[in-house]
Formats: structure tokens, C-alpha cells, sequence
């Protein structure tokens, strides 16, 4: 299963090129299977190509026996993994070739070159990605892993319902920001970010300042708690096979 999701994770950049003139059928499997993009007469948009994910699942999959090695041992492995990911992360980002579709080279502010070392692409996930988020991720778990009270256990209320989460956090969020656009009067602002999230086109001036969207995204994660510890308490009491995907 390691070797699954690490293959997928390194071949599939390859296979994406072939693919970029697809049409009518051919185009809308391609952005399903591997790409980002609208599908051709419609408004639908797709995001989420399953075959780089499914990369990515394989990944967790594959490492999960090591989860349950005696601490010690795990915490070795853990660390030399996350190390690993993050040396090769660093040398395939630097080389600038392979391994994100967006190259970081050429700006003269050294501030945005940095950031543009470190924009890399999401949706689908590029190797980079992969390795720079689930490096850090990996090094986390070896501090919260000692972690106990109150704090641990919000963790492991969002740990065991990650899916569902993840879907209340968007409807919260961007249920928030069109409330206060509504409030100030200027919905279709707020509506607007939708419409430009994945077009080249700049969000229009509007918002808050850092400090009022970290405010805003500690009270979301705030809302958040209580309805992990609900859902994963409803895990815990029941069995039924389609809650292990939430």
C-alpha cells in the first residue's frame, strides 16, 4: 500500500501533460481522475482529482502499522520519515523542475521569491505538497502525541472525525463571511470571492486586517469543538460501516 501511494504520488505529474488537450468525455475523466478545472457547458468545478489523493490515502494507509510500534521505536521512525520528507522536499523544490507545476525562480524582492519557494500547488497535490505538509504534520505528531487533559482530547475529537470536520468548518466559515457582507451590505462582494477562488482574477478589496481573520478563525475552531466531540461520541456508541468515512 506504500509503494501504491508512493508511486502514484511520483508517476502521475508525468501523465498529467498527456492529458491537458482532452475533450468532451475524454476532458471531464481527465479532470476527475487527475486535473482541476470546470467541465466544458456547465458550471460544475471540480477540485478534487481522485487519483493524486488516492495517492495520498495509500500514503496514510501504508504508514499506519508504525503507529502502533512501542513508542520509543515509532518515535524514531516518525522522526527519521519526517526528516526525509522534508531533505527531499527541499532538494526537489530547489532544483525547480519536477515536483510542483509552478516555478518559484525570477522575483527581485527576496520576501515574495521565499513565499513563492513555499506557494505550492494543492489542488491536485504536487509531490512538493505532499512532502512539505505531511512532513510537518508527522514532526507535530511527536510533540502532541505527549499531550493529555483537555487539549488532547479536543485533538483526538478532531483526529476521529476528520471528514466531518472538515465539512462543517466550510459551511461555518463561509456562512460567517456572508453574514457580515450581508450585514455591511455588500453580499455579492462576498459572493463574488467564490466566483474568483480559482481564476486569475484578484479578490476585490474587501475585508479585515490579520488580527480580525485570526479572530475569526479561532471562533470558528471554537464552533468546531463541540460538534467533533458530538460526532465523534456518535462514532464511539455506533458501528455502521459509512460512519468510519467521516
Amino acid at each position: 500500500m506504500l509503494g501504491i501511494g508512493i508511486a502514484i504520488l511520483a508517476l502521475y505529474p508525468f501523465v498529467v501533460p498527456l492529458v491537458g488537450g482532452a475533450t468532451g468525455v475524454a476532458r471531464v475523466v481527465a479532470l476527475l481522475a487527475l486535473g482541476i478545472g470546470a467541465v466544458p457547458g456547465t458550471p460544475i468545478f471540480l477540485a478534487y482529482a481522485a487519483i493524486p489523493w488516492l495517492g495520498v490515502m495509500c500514503l496514510g494507509f501504508g504508514l499506519g502499522p508504525m503507529f502502533q510500534l512501542p513508542p520509543e521505536q515509532r518515535g524514531r521512525r516518525i522522526a527519521l520519515i519526517a526528516a526525509a520528507m522534508l531533505a527531499l522536499f527541499a532538494v526537489v523544490r530547489t532544483l525547480n523542475g519536477y515536483g510542483n507545476p509552478q516555478s518559484w525562480h525570477g522575483n527581485p524582492d527576496l520576501t515574495r521569491e521565499a513565499m513563492e519557494y513555499f506557494n505550492v500547488v494543492k489542488y491536485p497535490p504536487s509531490p512538493d505538497y505532499v512532502l512539505a505538509t505531511l512532513g510537518c504534520s508527522l514532526l507535530i505528531f511527536l510533540g502532541i502525541g505527549h499531550l493529555r487533559g483537555t487539549i488532547a482530547r479536543v485533538l483526538l475529537d478532531f483526529g476521529r472525525t476528520p471528514l466531518f470536520t472538515y465539512v462543517c468548518h466550510i459551511y461555518i466559515a463561509h456562512g460567517l463571511m456572508l453574514a457580515v457582507a450581508a450585514a455591511m451590505g455588500k453580499p455579492q462582494v462576498a459572493i463574488g470571492v467564490f466566483q474568483r477562488l480559482f481564476s486569475a482574477a484578484p479578490p476585490e478589496p474587501w475585508g479585515f486586517s490579520l488580527g480580525v481573520t485570526f479572530a475569526i478563525w479561532a471562533l470558528v475552531i471554537a464552533i468546531l469543538i463541540p460538534l467533533a466531540h458530538w460526532f465523534a461520541g456518535v462514532k464511539h456508541r455506533r458501528r455502521d460501516w459509512w460512519l468510519s468515512y467521516l
